[in-house]
């Protein structure tokens, strides 16, 4: 316990000024598969690892996640990054690989979409708001033609997203 008090108490003093992260969602409406890119500093993940679960998320540049770790980023993901339909089906997607370099993470997911050709889509995006309250979560949707961006914050968590023909 006094290991991971030291270490964000530590994490507290090295952090940078901006809280933001950027997120990307490509949709193929032909078929309804999508990928999924979040990036985040890679400091602000390892301190809501601490924050939320009490765990020193170890990340290193020239290292893939382990099984372990790509479990506790879903389940985080489950809650703080939601794609459902009007129906209120989840879009599940699942972990394919990440990029780092010494300030950034990016994690690489696919899914496919509960349903074929929805309308609309509803994007829950809440990335880090148990954090800072100044957190900013830019957001690209890319739906065939579509391409529109976004940006959600502590007020705004959630975007409607109407299918462009």
């Amino acid at each position: 316990m006094t290991s991971v008090l030291l270490a964000f108490f530590m994490s507290l003093f090295s952090m940078h000024p901006v809280h933001v992260s950027y997120s990307n969602l490509d949709i193929n409406p032909e078929n309804g598969e999508f990928t999924l890119t979040l990036k985040f500093f890679t400091d602000d993940l390892k301190l809501l690892f601490i924050h939320l679960y009490e765990y020193d998320m170890v990340l290193e540049p020239d290292k893939e996640l382990s099984p372990g770790q790509v479990e506790m980023i879903s389940r985080y993901l489950s809650d703080a990054f939601i794609i459902k339909n009007t129906d209120n089906q989840y879009f599940t997607y699942s972990y394919q690989q990440k990029e780092q370099n010494d300030e950034s993470l990016w994690l690489h997911f696919k899914g496919t979409l509960a349903s074929r050709n929805p309308s609309e889509i509803t994007i829950s995006n809440s990335l880090l708001l148990d954090l800072y309250l100044d957190q900013t979560n830019l957001l690209i949707i890319k739906w065939g033609e579509f391409e529109k961006g976004y940006r959600c914050d502590y007020q705004v968590r959630n975007i409607v997203v109407e299918r462009k023909i």
